[in-house]
């Protein structure tokens, strides 16, 4: 999830407020193909409702999740699986074609959804060392980046061999710039194995690895945290 949040354009104050699966049953020795999607729907429309409908007419779909954006408009991130072949069967070149001829039918439904941007899967989320371990006071966010790192195991097992699924889980790389400032940057560094705070960098770094060299690695969360999770 991590991933589409940096890769899609998202403004500053966007929220997510819900996840769901679509339930279709994929045949795992049937090669696939993935497109993730970005819709923002009418101010005055409900993001799940929307979500549900859509998705409810979209031949190939898998899933998503929804949310709010700054400007008070709901959003959605709709997920579609389908079939290499099945753009054989219209005679298309393009293997996508079948999944972007479905949504572009789906968004005659309601005339208020506009689609921001499309584009095939890649292959890393960004999760959280917190995803296996609670944090006091942080319980809706822990659940969340649990949810994620379930969803990036489910989507290894579902889209594997064509496409890897793995995910990134940074520990203290950048500090929060806006609400309550974080006063105990000092105790926690010193939790650390590493004795240090990580970098953007190094984040990228671990991202790097796994697009490029971790060629028989899928289903995993990588952590990139100076081993502060050896300690909570």
């Amino acid at each position: 999830m991590g991933y589409f949040f940096d890769t899609f354009y998202f403004e500053p104050g966007s929220r997510m407020t819900g996840i769901w699966q679509a339930g279709v049953d994929l045949d795992a020795d049937t090669e696939l193909v993935a497109t993730a999607s970005l819709v923002r729907f009418g101010r005055d429309q409900h993001d799940q409702l929307e979500a549900d409908f859509m998705g409810s007419h979209l031949p190939f779909h898998f899933g998503g999740f929804h949310g709010v954006g700054p400007d008070g408009h709901p959003w959605a991130m709709m997920l579609q699986v389908a079939p290499s072949a099945a753009a054989d069967l219209v005679g298309s070149d393009s293997v996508y074609w079948p999944m972007s001829d479905g949504l572009e039918r789906a968004l005659h439904y309601n005339w208020e959804a506009e689609l921001l941007s499309d584009r095939g899967l890649r292959r890393w989320d960004l999760v959280d060392i917190y995803a296996e371990r609670p944090l006091r006071g942080h319980t809706i966010y822990c659940m969340a980046k649990a949810a994620l790192h379930m969803m990036t195991a489910s989507l290894a097992r579902e889209l594997g061999p064509e496409v890897r699924v793995n995910g990134v889980a940074p520990g203290a790389v950048l500090w929060p710039e806006q609400g309550t400032p974080y006063t105990d940057q000092d105790a926690l560094i010193a939790a650390t194995a590493l004795q240090r705070a990580g970098s953007p960098d190094d984040v990228a770094d671990a991202v790097l690895f796994l697009l490029r060299d971790a060629r028989y690695v899928t289903g995993q969360v990588l952590r990139v945290d100076g081993g502060r999770s050896l300690s909570i």
